[in-house]
């Protein structure tokens, strides 16, 4: 009798080490992994007002630290370093922060229209104490000494104590500069207006030219005047008493002053003074000045983002690397030490110090990742332009700053998009358009979009009322727009030369306004032939619907024209079909109003923009704004107020075809059918729609909402989350699955296998859902997906006045291997079964021969 091979043996062992390389990972990360693919950066957003403090010592670092506060009309105040600039702490108040002082370790704030008084400790900012403001507060005034804090009225001076409470009460007039109170000095004139103009003429200064208030060192006031002539910023220190210019520093800064305050110190032979500038560009960028060289500076217009779109970086990283400037290299040996310290770590016998040594490794490994061409799609460029008209590049990997381009300020900045790209991957136009702030006149920038380089301006005499993208065409994908302006009646194509004209197919192009004021919605068509030879057509008023009287406009949505559909059925769990109805002229309207009865509602409207037609309609009792909604392929998903509960509620609405016929048939026919038979159907139209058939369903989530998007991947395959921007600012992600209307409360057999959740009218919270973890993005604004090339991974970038990006897998990594993969394992594995196979191919053979010699 032949025995089996022994190798039989090896399969248990075989089957363990391939089931440990494929087992699933779970959603949630370890910390270290946190910043891996993600980055949170922290700005102050536009400097107001600053305050030079005193210095302290910090007990994070044992060191002592010069730093000053600033103050942001995003309603935040902040304590820099003033070495590098970063920040130490800073708090989010309940309104504008109109003033500041420094009273011994305490800062002292005035807000909410001046009606809130403040009081932080500066080294670690904690509340120390909270009041209200003196009637007629109109300025805080610091003493002289550093010691006091007093709230300056039209008639007093009301200097508080270290709690906040009143210590002694001065009488005002009109012409006193400087009063004595509780033994202290409080300079309550400041340098006037007149005073500034002055000194501007003296010293043959220009209009734009910014002058500090008053700093007193030792007995003396000094103020500073900063003007920047073509690139060049020269800064003059003045004596204030006899109008001497005491210094003059020249730097390299460009960008105009628009505030400039002052800071002084004795040298150290005692005999000089030296000074130092905190300066506020016109771009909102911040910056101090020493001794003629940028110490550091900080682009605080990053606060104000109002357009972003994410572009490959060209095939060659010389582009970007002009415009940017190199990184210094990252060495093999900084390579060698990072692996030892990360080995080390991952053994747990790095001491604190190695730990903080293999984070700033790791941190300066990212700055040196190339700007080039990435095949998954995972390094990219994001093009972000601000409300003052800069534009930003920086990378996805860490958020730096590749190059900047000032397009100037006084223009809203409409939308921002792709214009054209080649397709061999040469080049890439960005489409910017603007419009001034009478509304009068529109203008079209075309920039480069790897360098920032100016390529194309051309002004519009058109009102940008509403900005449409039509069809990409042209073998470079050209994408024109179609500002539309409804009083005139007229629509003006978007193109950065006219001979492009002739590319697009304006034919069936319908457009819709919605005017919130009068409740009303209309639906307009683009004549299909150019007037005049020009770009300017006509626009025809093909429908109007007035909602109903009393009813307010308080959210709308629609679709994305060009996103991708990976399936138009949705198979059920006793092998029928649903057709999913995706038509790109739906429009979502939601409207508050008051019953008869005095009670609120919210009802919804669903219309095809390009008939008219309601295409369906739902009330909310007892529901109110805001309404947060996003509209994907066939779904909605929309948040408003719940009056009678006192919370937040989610409601989705799916939209699939109305034909019982063809939804009760077995996916199996449907794929038979679509196999022998002609398809009839060649064409979808508005004006001959198939009848639709809503699904609905509403839950309760327990966070507040501020913004709401969808995650959307390259093909569409990977599964959808809903990512909720909380009040806190903080990302939740909702599983599109937990939002289906279809799920039961007694799930049968069917639900089961289609894998549908049992119902539950409260939404499930998942701390590891926070896609921000920790990190809280100040004053969050809005949150921008962004596909990959890999299916399974999305781009997320979030700002307000912080930002932060992140990749996810809603689906996980199906497509490829996790970061954390045991590369090692397999190549342990690999070589162990070698080893076996050759092991047992030699003891086989001798047991042959042995056998044969019997």
């Amino acid at each position: 009798m032949r025995r089996r091979p022994c190798c039989e043996a090896l399969l248990p062992l075989v089957a363990l080490l391939i089931l440990s390389q494929i087992a699933p990972r779970a959603h949630a990360i370890y910390a270290e992994e946190a910043g891996k693919h993600d980055w949170h950066r922290e700005n102050v957003g536009f400097v107001r007002e600053a305050v030079f403090l005193p210095s302290f010592l910090d007990a994070s670092t044992n060191l002592t630290t010069r730093a000053v506060a600033v103050l942001a009309e995003q309603k935040m105040i902040s304590v820099l370093n003033q070495r590098s600039g970063a920040i130490i702490w800073r708090k989010e108040l309940g309104g504008a922060v109109d003033g500041a002082g420094v009273a011994g370790s305490q800062l002292v704030t005035l807000s909410e229209g001046k009606t809130r008084v403040q009081s932080f400790d500066f080294r670690t900012g904690a509340l120390v104490w909270d009041k209200a403001a003196e009637t007629g507060t109109r300025s805080l005034a610091s003493s002289d000494d550093g010691k006091a804090v007093a709230a300056v009225t039209d008639a007093e001076l009301i200097v508080y104590g270290k709690s906040g409470t009143r210590e002694e009460t001065a009488r005002l007039n009109a012409k006193q500069e400087r009063v004595e109170a509780a033994g202290s000095t409080f300079d309550v004139g400041g340098v006037s207006d007149a005073l500034k103009r002055s000194l501007a003429a003296e010293l043959g200064l220009g209009q734009k030219a910014a002058i500090s208030e008053a700093y007193v060192l030792g007995e003396t006031k000094y103020v500073v005047a900063v003007e920047t002539v073509q690139g060049k910023c020269t800064a003059k220190v003045i004596n204030l008493k006899t109008k001497e210019v005491v210094d003059t520093e020249e730097y390299k800064f460009g960008g105009s002053a628009e505030k400039v305050f002052l800071t002084g110190y004795q040298k150290k032979e005692g005999k000089s003074v030296g000074f130092r500038i905190l300066l506020v560009s016109a771009d909102k960028s911040l910056c101090l000045l020493q001794q003629s060289e940028v110490v550091w500076l900080r682009e605080e217009a990053l606060a104000s983002i109002v357009h972003t779109i994410v572009v490959d970086f060209p095939l060659s990283g010389e582009k970007v690397e002009a415009a940017s400037g190199k990184e210094d290299a990252f060495t093999i040996w900084d390579e060698i030490n990072m692996q030892v310290l990360a080995f080390k770590s991952s053994l747990m016998l790095a001491t604190p110090k190695e730990s903080l040594d293999l984070k700033a490794f790791q941190l300066a490994k990212k700055k040196t990742e190339p700007a080039y061409f990435d095949s998954n799609g995972f390094k990219k460029q994001i093009l972000a332009l601000t409300s003052v008209g800069k534009l930003f590049a920086l990378h996805t990997s860490d958020g730096r700053v590749l190059w900047t381009k000032d397009l100037g300020e006084g223009d809203d900045y409409v939308d921002m998009w792709v214009y054209k790209q080649d397709p061999s991957h040469a080049g890439m136009q960005i489409g910017i358009l603007s419009s001034n702030k009478a509304k009068t006149e529109s203008k079209f920038l075309v920039v480069d979009g790897w360098s920032g380089a100016l390529l194309s301006n051309k002004s519009i005499k058109c009102a940008a009322d509403s900005v449409m993208k039509l069809q990409p065409a042209g073998s470079s994908s050209l994408q024109a727009a179609l500002l539309a302006d409804y009083e005139a009646s007229k629509g003006h194509v978007v193109v950065a030369d006219d001979s492009d004209l002739g590319l697009l197919d304006l034919r069936s192009t319908f457009l819709f306004n919605v005017d919130e004021a009068n409740g009303v919605v209309s639906g307009y068509n683009l004549s299909p032939k150019l007037s005049g030879g020009d770009a300017t057509l006509p626009l025809t008023n093909l429908w109007s619907l007035k909602l109903k009287e009393g009813q307010k406009i308080v959210g709308t949505a629609s679709p994305n024209f060009f996103q991708k559909v990976y399936s138009r059925t949705r198979v059920l769990g006793d092998r029928s079909a649903l057709y999913k109805y995706i038509n790109p002229n739906t429009l979502f309207v939601s409207a508050e109003s008051v019953g008869d009865k005095g009670e609120p509602k919210l009802t919804i409207y669903l219309v095809d923009t390009v008939t008219g037609k309601m295409l369906y309609s739902i009330t909310h009792k007892n529901a109110w704004g805001p309404v947060h909604v996003v509209f994907h392929e066939n779904w909605i998903v929309y948040k408003y107020w719940n009056i009678q509960g006192n919370r937040d509620e989610m409601s989705v609405l799916e939209l699939y075809e109305d034909e019982p016929l063809k939804n009760s048939n077995s996916i199996s026919s449907h794929l038979f059918n679509l196999i022998t038979k002609t398809n009839q159907s060649n064409f979808v139209s508005s004006y001959a729609p198939s009848a639709i058939r809503v699904l609905g369903q509403s839950y309760v989530l327990s966070l507040p909402v501020k913004t709401m998007t969808v995650t959307t991947s390259s093909l569409g395959i990977t599964a959808n989350q809903v990512l909720v921007g909380t009040l806190s600012d903080q990302i939740y992600a909702i599983d599109k699955k937990l939002l289906d209307p279809r799920r039961p409360v007694k799930p049968t057999n069917a639900d089961k296998e289609e894998g549908l959740i049992p119902y539950n009218e409260f939404l499930p919270i998942a701390p590891q859902k926070f896609i921000t973890y920790t990190h809280q993005v100040a004053g969050l604004r809005d949150i921008q997906c962004f596909p990959t090339r890999r299916e399974s991974s999305v781009l997320v970038f979030a700002y307000g006045v912080d930002m932060f990006y992140t990749r996810l897998m809603p689906s996980k990594s199906f497509d490829m291997l996790e970061d954390d993969f045991s590369y090692s394992l397999l190549v342990t594995t690999i070589l162990g079964l070698l080893v076996a196979t050759f092991v047992v191919r030699s003891r086989v053979q001798k047991d042959n021969l042995k056998r044969n010699w019997m």
